[in-house]
């Protein structure tokens, strides 16, 4: 089994790199219109939090965005499995950063920041661009049960400079990452231990989101700039970066969730902007 999953990756990063961009696309958007059809666990899940985010969408505009979803996370899996073709050209050429200057301030104060991200668009790109671009990135990653597919997913990222954090391993080589400087990325939008959560409000509806960043900027000082990536239709990728997030006075809980809600309010105006760029499969209010 193991085995076969990562031959799995294999055949489709040698497939990828061969075909041209908008052929791999095709595929990817192709092979996500069948999952959409058989994979109905999944695509009931991505309905339902469809419903929630768009509750004034009809049954036909759900489908459509809920195949979307489908389609996108094809596309990042392409964008995912042709990294090794990226350069600092080819990164010019297609992403763009709004509003850097807000990057560059949170560094100037030389105690790291944290890119509080989430699964849209295609995250992946976004830290090897910024990587690529000069700025000094580490990213917290959750680990894959196969230990082969697992390497192969840190390999792709490592190839161009991003230092990758085992999830497991977090808090410390975090807080060397800040005490380096650099820039960690975290994807705030799942909570994976509900012992360490904090509960909020998106879109209307109470969850649990990770209180890591709020408690590592509380110890720490380093800023918190919300930033997510957007496929653009013209095929490019923007970073959009949001101003820093006030940092937390304490670690108490109420200053927690202040921190972690400014981010949910950022991450809701965000995800309304193409709702089927989210690529989230599990029942996300649950």
């Amino acid at each position: 089994m193991f085995k076969s999953s990562l031959l799995i990756y294999k055949f489709g990063q040698a497939l990828a790199s061969r075909l041209s961009l908008d052929k791999a696309y095709a595929l990817a958007c192709w092979i996500g219109d069948r999952r959409f059809r058989v994979a109905i666990p999944d695509r009931t899940r991505v309905r339902e939090n469809l419903r929630i985010i768009c509750p004034e969408a009809g049954p036909k505009e759900i489908d459509e965005m809920a195949r979307g979803v489908f389609r996108n996370f094809g596309m990042y899996l392409v964008d995912f499995l042709r990294a090794g073709s990226l350069s600092l050209e080819s990164v010019k050429e297609k992403v763009s950063i709004s509003k850097p200057e807000i990057l560059e301030a949170a560094l100037a104060r030389k105690r790291g920041a944290m890119i509080l991200s989430a699964h849209i668009g295609n995250w992946e790109i976004g830290g090897m661009a910024l990587a690529l671009m000069g700025y000094p990135t580490a990213a917290i990653a959750l680990n894959h049960k196969n230990p082969r597919v697992n390497n192969f997913f840190i390999q792709q990222r490592q190839r161009h400079g991003i230092e990758v954090i085992p999830f497991g391993f977090a808090l410390r080589r975090s807080l060397k990452a800040l005490k380096e400087n650099k820039l960690l990325a975290i994807l705030g939008d799942r909570n994976f231990n509900p012992a360490e959560g904090i509960e909020i409000e998106l879109f209307g509806k109470k969850l649990l989101l990770p209180r890591g960043p709020a408690w590592l900027s509380a110890h720490t000082g380093a800023a918190l700039v919300p930033a997510f990536v957007l496929r653009q239709d013209s095929g490019g990728f923007c970073i959009q970066v949001h101003p820093e997030i006030a940092p937390p006075k304490s670690d108490a809980d109420g200053e927690v969730r202040r921190v972690i809600q400014d981010y949910a309010s950022v991450l809701e105006k965000v995800v309304r902007q193409d709702p089927a760029q989210w690529c989230i499969f599990h029942r996300f209010w649950e």
